[in-house]
């Protein structure tokens, strides 16, 4: 298991959300797994980019039109284990 930043990880739970309101079980994993499939780098320079601008990243840059920037905030520390398919 790869523990990440609450903010990164209340950003995947909102990507989940997002896909299971359009009515398709999907699970953090597989949606992590996608997203990797989706931008991996095809040289070391690109990697150590992505790197970069992950560890430079402030909860700002994750916040987006559909995840409002106090659902990263949250002190609530996300639930280890799988998550419920109903919200």
């Amino acid at each position: 298991m790869v523990t990440l930043p609450s903010p990164v990880s209340h950003r995947i739970d909102a990507l989940v959300d997002s896909v299971r309101d359009l009515g398709h079980v999907v699970y953090r994993r597989e949606l992590v797994g996608a997203l990797a499939l989706k931008r991996q780098p095809t040289t070391r320079d690109e990697l150590i980019d992505l790197y970069v601008k992950y560890r430079e990243a402030r909860v700002e840059d994750i916040a987006g039109v559909d995840v409002p920037l106090q659902r990263l905030l949250t002190t609530a520390r996300p639930e280890q284990g799988r998550r419920p398919l109903a919200r």
